[in-house]
């Protein structure tokens, strides 16, 4: 039976070659991405503000001239934000012995429900502006429709109960996730925000 030929120097030496331009194109990718990312974010932060109503949460959005975009990251960050805090809360609620302490553990929680509320309620009351709008990119997953499904669902329910927090996180989850997955990679979303707010 006949040996397999072994490569020839030359060969070997295309393989490489090919590869190391593979790599090479990665790389440059990942970096040209990576500026995309840069440039885009820079562009939209001199754009950037925020708006803080009576009894309203503070909310963030873009603005250009007359023509406004909600911060949908924002929004969904400080949605993060009392969720996250609301947990720590319960584990220090089911360490905690006296009535006294899980009360005031208990009002903690509900202060941060009352937190997102205003934040929700304020985001509700600007996108209803005519001149306010969700970004497109996200419209399908962060509309107005959603946001005052949320509105009702931290009216309704109280997190004092930990049944009621553990559906509205549930509820909330997956909204957030639907949202990440979209808005990744960063630099397509973040442009599109610069296209609809007609940045030159």
């Amino acid at each position: 039976m006949d040996e397999a030929e072994e490569p020839s120097l030359s060969e070997e030496n295309e393989a490489k070659n090919k590869e190391l331009s593979a790599k090479g194109e990665s790389e440059k990718s990942t970096i040209r991405h990576g500026t995309d990312f840069q440039d885009a974010f820079e562009t939209l932060a001199k754009f950037r503000k925020s708006e803080r109503a009576k009894n309203d949460g503070e909310v963030s959005y873009f603005q250009n001239n007359d023509k406004m975009i909600l911060d949908g990251e924002s929004f969904v960050s400080n949605l993060n934000r009392d969720l996250d805090e609301a947990k720590k809360l319960f584990t220090r609620l089911t360490q905690a012995e006296s009535p006294k302490d899980q009360f005031f553990i208990k009002q903690e929680i509900i202060r941060h429900q009352k937190s997102l509320r205003k934040i929700i309620l304020g985001s509700v009351r600007l996108c209803e502006k005519e001149t306010c709008s969700f970004p497109e990119y996200t419209l399908d997953i962060l509309n107005m429709d959603v946001l005052k499904d949320i509105l009702e669902k931290v009216s309704m329910e109280n997190w004092s109960s930990q049944d009621d927090f553990h559906s509205f996180d549930e509820f909330t989850k997956k909204i957030k996730n639907a949202y990440y997955e979209r808005i990744t990679p960063w630099a397509a979303y973040l442009k599109s925000v610069i296209e609809e707010l007609g940045i030159e």
